[in-house]
C-alpha cells in the first residue's frame, strides 16, 4: 500500500527557495515542479521558477513559466513583463 505524501505545495516552495539560496539549482527546480504539480495555479512557484530559469540562462523555459505566472496573477504584470522581454532578447 502506497502512502500519500503529506508535503504541501507551500512546503515544496519553501524547499525550492532554500535549495536556490544554497546554489542547488536542480534540486530547487524539482521542488518548484512538485509545488506546481500539487497546485497548477500556484503563481508564486511559477514566478520564482521563472526567475531561477533566467538565472540559469534557460530563457525559453523562463518565458513559459513567467507567462503562466502573469496569467495567474495579472497584477504582477509589470515586473513579469520586463523579465519576459529581457529573456526574449537573450534567446
Amino acid at each position: 500500500m502506497s502512502q500519500r505524501s503529506s508535503t504541501t505545495r507551500y512546503e515544496y516552495y519553501r524547499k525550492a527557495r532554500s535549495h536556490e539560496a544554497n546554489g542547488q539549482f536542480e534540486d530547487a527546480l524539482a521542488a518548484y515542479d512538485k509545488a506546481i504539480e500539487l497546485s497548477e495555479t500556484y503563481a508564486h512557484a511559477y514566478f520564482y521558477k521563472s526567475r531561477l530559469l533566467y538565472r540559469m540562462e534557460k530563457y525559453g523555459e523562463c518565458i513559459g513559466c513567467a507567462e503562466k505566472a502573469r496569467q495567474l496573477e495579472p497584477t504582477w504584470g509589470d515586473h513579469i513583463t520586463k523579465m519576459i522581454e529581457d529573456a526574449k532578447k537573450r534567446l
